[in-house]
């Protein structure tokens, strides 16, 4: 069923929230293939909302239902109002005499008419075989065989080469949380299908499908995701998770889901405030190396189980790669405030001040 939607403002880019995993940007005709009227949906310019309830698909919901009940309708006066069949006795026909030879004649040209008609419906059938499988079934099969990874990256470039640092050959933005279809890995470059386009994204910024939930557990909510900007942080506290055998807040049926089982471990959370609002459970101080290009990434985590918190501080070399300079318990209350290097020639200690 076709929907009247202006092309001009409204084709724009919509985004659709299943299982907790945005995904993103699709057309108006692409989203009304995998969406349904409960569905939660975003556009530019209007807030999260169900997809019946949005102005400019409201339209079609209405549409498909009225069409549904009026088929239903067809049907039931079509089988009430059907004549009733009578059976009637035809007698056969009497065959007309002809001479032996007109019939071998119209038996061989049957015969060739039938063979050619034969042929001819056997390359179409293969014709409509071939096409069907280069244009459907071959990539059907590929998208169904190819790794599912996560973007958790805020925003990742897609390109349609693999080549970094550039704009030209940007083709896209891969939202965090969106699926990719990842076709081959050299390494550095997936080379993947994201949001209907195919193209290559940076391998390090793409995570398994559990990775991904562990790493998105760890955020109570959305001011605390945003509050750990960079995916080196994010990296980290993953790697940390990973190690200590802990997760994020994952319910149990996607937990079955994802890891087959209900995971019996440790669960903590991040608490942030606004990335703006300081002191607060996220800080990024520059002290364990100064003269280093990053800063360090210090956070609070709290234990769900039994609401004890711990300082978790972090710092980057060259690589990106993080290590862990403290560990340390952390009061019931309170946020960092500052956060002090102390060097006694022997030992280096980390003193935090915590305000509220």
């Amino acid at each position: 069923m076709a929907l009247n939607i202006n092309k001009g403002s409204k084709l724009g880019k919509y985004f659709y929230q299943k299982n907790g995993v945005t995904y993103g940007p699709i057309t108006v005709d692409e989203l009304l293939e995998r969406v349904d009227a409960d569905t939660m949906v975003y556009c530019d310019g209007a807030s999260w909302s169900k997809a019946k309830d949005l102005p400019e698909l409201s339209k079609f919901f209405k549409n498909q239902q009225k069409a549904s009940n009026s088929n239903t309708k067809n049907t039931q006066q079509q089988q009430s109002s059907a004549p009733a069949i009578t059976e009637v006795q035809l007698k056969p026909n009497t065959p007309t005499p002809t001479s032996s030879s007109s019939n071998s004649e119209k038996k061989e040209n049957t015969s060739g008419n039938g063979k050619k008609l034969a042929t001819a419906l056997g390359l179409l059938l293969f014709a409509i075989g071939s096409i069907g499988y280069f244009l459907w079934y071959k990539p059907y099969i590929r998208d169904k065989n190819a790794t599912r990874m996560y973007s958790f990256a805020s925003s990742l470039a897609l390109r349609s080469t693999p080549v970094s640092g550039v704009d030209y050959n940007a083709i896209g933005n891969i939202l965090y949380g969106s699926e990719v279809l990842v076709y081959s890995n050299t390494g550095e470059w997936s080379q993947c299908k994201a949001n209907s386009q195919e193209g290559y994204a940076a391998s390090k910024f793409l995570l398994s499908k559990q990775d991904f939930h562990i790493l998105n557990g760890i955020f109570a909510d959305q001011d605390s995701r945003d509050a750990v900007v960079s995916t080196k942080c994010k990296k980290a506290l993953l790697d940390y998770y990973n190690n200590k055998g802990y997760i994020g807040k994952i319910d149990e049926q996607l937990q079955l889901e994802i890891f087959d089982s209900v995971l019996h471990r440790e669960v903590w959370q991040i608490f942030a405030k606004n990335k703006e609002i300081k002191p607060n459970a996220v800080a990024y101080p520059r002290l364990v190396n100064p003269t280093s290009k990053f800063t360090d990434f210090a956070c609070i985590i709290t234990s769900l189980q039994n609401n004890k918190r711990k300082f978790l501080l972090f710092s980057f070399n060259e690589l990106e790669d993080a290590k862990l300079e403290s560990e340390q318990e952390a009061p019931d209350n309170g946020y960092i405030d500052k956060i002090v290097k102390v060097n006694d020639g022997t030992f280096v200690n980390y003193v935090v001040n915590y305000a509220n």
